[in-house]
């Protein structure tokens, strides 16, 4: 009798481990998959899924696809994991099909042909849309404990010119959706570096840029200064997250986040100010550091609703 229920359980554990392989490693249980890709090569169905926003070039995309007689099929971003895994293989197999009709290295040539059309439909763009040399900050301070001044760089990086950005859509003087597709059009990279080698890089992805970059000290006397700061997001949003990093065993490493409103980077001048505080969220009080969470709906203590709290930090683990 145990025999037989460990030969169940044997059966049930393979099963579903066989599921779980086959949906989330393969994703056969998905629209586009390996063997969906060959029920449409076998139908004249030929398509490339796209995962994504729709591209402002797309409708050049798709009359050049159509010249080699197949489509480009827009998925959109809402996307699991199986279905990433799934379209991967379908792409792959669509692509086989394609250079076995067209010749070897089609496809490469076929994205050369690609990129032609998006630096093209870049340069159209820019021509019309008021471009400003776009803000980039620095911080100085200890980041990796070795008693020398670092310095932390902001980077936003375009994917698809392969350069760095220098001058971006000015949101003072073009739509808020015109600078948005601006920066998810360049496929921008927002990141930080330290001014030495073989240090581990802070990747944010897309995004405009900082609203500030803090040297905060060494908070949780760990002999290395953190960082905070607050991500420029392309969103329609006024609620955001300040973020606070530090280098642990040589990689960037979360240590706090909380709630702030962009409402405190209002500025009345031409220039934007450079912040060294978050007024009323992130604030060095009698020599400490003191923050309030924005996001926060409940407090341990009704004397600390609305105060804001002394900032405690975990030290790496």
């Amino acid at each position: 009798m145990k025999r037989k229920i460990t030969y169940g359980l044997l059966t049930i554990l393979l099963i579903g481990g066989l599921y779980f392989v086959l949906r989330f490693a393969f994703g056969l249980f998905t629209p586009f998959n390996f063997w969906t890709a060959g029920q449409d090569i076998k139908n004249k169905k030929i398509q490339i899924a796209e995962i994504g926003e729709m591209p402002l070039n797309f409708e050049q995309k798709q009359k050049l696809a159509n010249s080699y007689g197949f489509n480009f099929y827009l998925f959109g971003c809402n996307v699991s994991k199986d279905i990433i895994n799934g379209t991967e293989y379908y792409n792959n197999k669509i692509i086989d099909h394609l250079e076995s009709k067209f010749g070897a290295c089609w496809w490469t040539k076929f994205q050369n042909k690609l990129d032609s059309i998006d630096n093209s439909v870049l340069k159209t763009a820019d021509d019309k849309i008021k471009l400003h040399k776009l803000k980039k900050l620095f911080v100085v301070g200890d980041f990796d404990g070795d008693e020398k001044k670092d310095t932390i760089f902001q980077h936003n990086y375009s994917k698809l010119s392969k350069t760095e950005i220098d001058n971006s859509a000015d949101p003072f003087q073009n739509e808020w959706n015109t600078v948005v597709n601006w920066f998810y059009y360049q496929n921008a990279d927002l990141y930080l570096t330290l001014n030495k080698n073989n240090q581990d890089t802070l990747h944010f992805g897309t995004a405009q840029g900082l609203y500030c970059l803090i040297n905060i000290g060494d908070n949780n006397a760990d002999g290395k200064d953190e960082i905070a700061l607050v991500i420029d997001y392309l969103d329609f949003s006024r609620v955001n997250s300040c973020k606070i990093y530090s280098l642990c065993k040589d990689k960037w490493k979360l240590l706090k986040q909380f709630g702030v409103h962009e409402d405190a980077f209002n500025f009345t001048t031409n220039k934007a100010p450079l912040f060294d505080n978050i007024k009323d969220y992130l604030e060095k009080q009698n020599d400490k550091w003191v923050y309030k969470d924005y996001s926060q709906v409940g407090y341990d203590k009704q004397e600390n609703v609305g105060k804001m709290l002394s900032l405690k930090l975990n030290r790496c683990k």
